[in-house]
């Protein structure tokens, strides 16, 4: 997810964000962007590569990723709670999305939905809903739907021959938004279900500390393939616990078991273990 000053909600501080899969996808950010020679979904449907390793823990991404054991996926979908942040520290964010694409060292693209928690420069909270497909536009679009703690959130990204359908759903609030996108580029080799830690990019990319959302659990988790739908575990695909760690000073966030079903799995935010001084007890 990129977001620029120009689409970061009026109350909030201006800032430039980019929350992509910098970490699980090896191209760099700079590489996607409109014609870098990604595929549309009709002519990779039956054609994907043997499945691609995904590493385990991430600086930014917490959660599952599925990877097809052959063909691609078409959807994914699922549904949760938006929790209420603590903001203690200045600057502080934490994404909740799904998606299609970008997990694997062959990745070129990525199309996701989602929402988020911001902690202002002056410790206030905002929550949004928004959606992103990269390579392009690279920037994240702000649905006009409202967020707030409690809100019973359901989403799914749907991909066809040239189009992604983008649809979220506040099933507390009753609002609901959807949009069909023309993609030329799609990457459809996994499936994934996140929270993600954001950064913060200008010439360079710094991870903004995970704020601290306590736990979410994502539920009715599914994908689909051509002709088959499936939970997480599916024997049609390989599915991935990824843990978001960074260093001992930063907070992480550790993703649980799937539940028997496959359909879901809470992810809890883990405070920081900061080193003792050597000496002290």
């Amino acid at each position: 997810m990129l977001r620029t000053s120009g689409t970061a909600p009026k109350r909030r501080t201006e800032r430039t964000f980019c929350l992509v899969a910098t970490v699980l996808v090896v191209v760099s950010i700079q590489s996607l962007s409109a014609g870098a020679g990604v595929r549309a979904a009709s002519s990779q449907l039956g054609a994907i590569a043997p499945p691609d390793p995904v590493r385990r823990t991430s600086s930014h991404w917490a959660g599952y990723v599925a990877i097809p054991r052959a063909g691609a996926f078409t959807a994914v979908q699922a549904t949760w709670v938006q929790p209420r942040i603590r903001c203690d520290r200045p600057s502080s964010s934490v994404a909740f999305w799904i998606g299609l694409g970008g997990a694997t060292r062959h990745a070129r693209g990525l199309e996701q939905i989602g929402t988020s928690a911001d902690c202002s420069d002056t410790l206030m909270p905002s929550y949004s809903a928004w959606s992103e497909l990269i390579p392009a536009p690279a920037r994240p679009v702000e649905l006009p739907i409202s967020v707030a703690p409690g809100d019973t959130i359901t989403a799914q990204v749907a991909a066809s021959d040239t189009t992604v359908t983008f649809t979220l759903r506040n099933v507390t609030t009753d609002e609901a938004f959807a949009t069909e996108v023309p993609a030329r580029l799609l990457d459809l080799s996994s499936a994934e279900w996140i929270v993600e830690a954001p950064s913060l990019c200008f010439q360079r990319c710094t991870t903004l500390p995970l704020a601290k959302f306590g736990n979410l659990t994502f539920t009715s988790a599914t994908a689909r393939t051509e002709g088959h739908m499936g939970t997480i575990k599916d024997s049609a695909w390989m599915h991935h616990r990824i843990k978001l760690i960074t260093t001992r000073e930063q907070p992480a966030a550790l993703p649980s078991v799937l539940s028997a079903d496959g359909r879901s799995f809470s992810v809890r935010w883990r405070g920081a273990h900061r080193r003792r001084s050597q000496g002290l007890p």
